[in-house]
Parts: structure tokens; sequence; C-alpha cells
């Protein structure tokens, strides 16, 4: 499916309708995008099936739950270690997403722990995956981009 033809100008706002609100009524989305409920539907519909909605999260604050350290965990090592550090990231709780990547840091994991202790034996359980750097988060400023935005940048 053309992603091009979905992302018109209601298609964009609907989007970044969901994104902003994803709980928002059918109703209140159509009075938003200036839509029908069926229309609004319809969309909704597609943007799944195109997978460019992939699924509907509640956002948490982690602090708010006694984990107010965030940090960026950077690897180096082969990449035998790295095939290790991603399947043993994925049974580690502290870790909140994880990426494989290109260059000097094959892996990056973004954690969420209770204190600067916590933080150190997590590092300490990881630390024969290869050599890391870690790098405290101290704040966010930019938290999420709306994906229209992204994809006029991107067509401009």
């Amino acid at each position: 499916m053309d992603y091009q033809k979905l992302l018109d100008d209601k298609g964009r706002k609907l989007l970044r309708a969901l994104q902003e609100n994803a709980r928002a009524s059918y109703s209140d989305l159509a009075k938003e995008v200036g839509l029908s409920v069926p229309s609004v539907i319809e969309g909704i519909r597609k943007f799944e099936d195109a997978g460019i909605i992939t699924g509907y999260h509640a956002k948490v604050d982690l602090s708010a739950l006694g984990l107010p350290i965030k940090a960026v965990v950077r690897f180096q090592g082969t990449g035998t270690q790295m095939n290790e550090v991603a399947k043993a990231v994925q049974t580690m709780p502290e870790v909140t997403e994880a990426y494989r990547m290109t260059g000097d840091t094959c892996f990056m994991a973004i954690v969420s722990v209770l204190s600067m202790i916590h933080l150190e034996q997590f590092l300490d359980r990881v630390s024969h995956y290869g050599q890391t750097q870690t790098s405290i988060i101290v704040s966010t400023p930019v938290e999420k981009r709306f994906a229209d935005e992204i994809v006029q940048t991107v067509e401009k």
C-alpha cells in the first residue's frame, strides 16, 4: 500500500491525533480531524493494515514507579559477544530498549534503575559481553517526534 496516499492532510491529522491520544473516541477523532466517524474507522484500519500503526500503548513514567535513573549503556565487542548480549538483555528487566548498531558501538541498551548502586550491579552483570560505556540521561528535550513531522521533512 502506498503510504503517501494514506498520509494526505486528513491522514496526517488523524495519525497525529492518535499519537497524542490513542484512547480518543472515534467521534472525538472525527471532530478533531474533520472526517466522519466511518472515515476515521476506515483510516485507522488502513494504517493498521499497512503496518503504520503497530500497537497502542500506555505511556508510563518509570521514575514514578521508583526507577528515577535512566542511562544509555553502549557496548563494544565481537559479533559473538553482541549476539550474546542481544539475547541476554531480553531477560533483564532494567533494559527498556535495545539496539544492534553499526560503528564502534555495536550495541546500545537504554536502562532504568532505582539507584547508582543498581546501575553498578547491572553493569557488573553485563561486563563480560564487551567493553561498556555508560551515560546518565539528565533530561529529554525531545521525547517523541510525531510521525507526520518526520515524513513531511523527508518528502521535502
